[in-house]
């Protein structure tokens, strides 16, 4: 008995399309499966078997799919370690500025400790009127203030000289 021969369905690209759907080599008169090798091909001889072809495929999809989650990793592992660093990087600035703080603290309360004894001293009525004779020249009631006035020395541009401006005078 003779069979019909199916309709041929031709599927792939360029040289590589393959004939499905007619008889294979083999004797009891199966059709040829999809991938399987035979004499329903059309253009180049293609590997022996497919399923090696597939294989690669797959195997180059999973060395891609690999790579992605590799990739995506990676990326991952630099973001956190960007997001740590930049983390980092505030408390260092954060703990500098505490330091210059504390240092600025210490000498403001030293400062302030020297304003207090300096206050603490002119509590005293002996250093204000020390500091009222000495500074402001001033005198107590009843008594009185002497200046003793140092001559200017002779090459004093200020200096006037009473000879020379009673020759002067003269003349």
């Amino acid at each position: 008995m003779h069979r019909a021969q199916p309709r041929l369905l031709a599927v792939g690209r360029g040289r590589e399309a393959v004939v499905r759907g007619r008889p294979s080599s083999s004797d009891d008169g199966e059709l040829a499966r999809p991938g399987q090798r035979g004499r329903s091909q059309i253009g180049p001889s293609r590997p022996r078997s497919t399923r090696w072809g597939q294989a690669d495929r797959a195997r180059q999809a999973r060395r891609r799919a690999r790579g992605l989650v590799r990739a995506l990793i990676g990326g991952l592992v630099v973001f956190i370690a960007g997001a740590y660093g930049l983390a980092y990087w505030h408390l260092v600035q954060i703990r500098r500025q505490i330091e210059a703080t504390r240092m600025q603290y210490e000498r403001i309360a030293l400062e302030r400790e020297k304003l207090r004894q300096e206050v603490q001293r002119w509590q005293d009525p002996q250093v204000i009127e020390e500091a009222a004779r000495e500074q402001l020249g001033l005198v107590m009631p009843g008594e009185q203030r002497f200046v003793v006035a140092e001559p200017l020395p002779a090459n004093d541009p200020f200096r006037v000289d009473k000879r020379a401006k009673q020759g002067s005078a003269l003349d």
